[in-house]
């Protein structure tokens, strides 16, 4: 008898837990996706620009708590770092609007890197660059000013590791730290790759 009363308190517990993890958790997403992206850049936006997840209910924002302290360190130590490692913020497009990249969270659980491209009236155009990313916590976004010349990695086995290029807008470098790196860049029409780490 008291066997089973201990059980039937353990289960209450456990499921008192279970229901209030569920309900914090969306409560923490819910308030993540109303946090203006605009507010996280680590550069000063102009105009008066918003944009909010509440409005793309298939994303959330990353936790920044799941970052580890050591990936945040090295993370402000990188050049043109900006505030967190999930948002990044420039004109991508050269159209003198503030855009933003983020990787963000989807219900899956994975992870999808998309770009939000400022047009007038607070409207967007979205260009998913990457999809179903695993680990996403251990990912990072650098924007690289307009006229930086980039190499390639150089690998002959990927095509898309080679050359040298002279960005005209500003760019996207997206990987995982002490990893590889990719850097997704704007010829005009659509975003170009160049692998720059391996």
């Amino acid at each position: 008898m008291w066997l089973q009363l201990k059980k039937e308190n353990f289960l209450i517990i456990l499921l008192t837990f279970l229901l209030y993890s569920q309900v914090f958790c969306a409560e923490n997403i819910a308030t993540r996706r109303k946090i203006n992206l605009f507010d996280l850049c680590g550069v000063t936006v102009k105009m008066n620009s918003k944009l909010y997840l509440i409005n793309y209910p298939e994303y959330t924002l990353p936790d920044e708590k799941l970052y580890s302290k050591d990936i945040l360190t090295e993370y402000k130590k990188i050049p043109y770092h900006q505030k967190i490692p999930f948002i990044g913020c420039g004109d991508f497009d050269g159209n003198k609007r503030t855009d933003i990249a983020a990787i963000l969270e989807k219900r899956n659980k994975k992870g999808t890197l998309i770009v939000f491209h400022q047009l007038e009236g607070y409207k967007y155009k979205i260009f998913v660059l990457e999809d179903e990313i695993e680990f996403i916590y251990n990912l990072f976004i650098i924007i690289l000013p307009a006229h930086t010349i980039i190499e390639g990695w150089g690998d002959p086995a990927i095509p898309e590791s080679n050359g040298i290029i002279t960005l005209q807008t500003d760019g996207i470098e997206f990987g995982e730290f002490k990893a590889w790196s990719v850097l997704y860049y704007w010829n005009g029409n659509n975003y170009k790759k160049l692998v720059t780490s391996d």
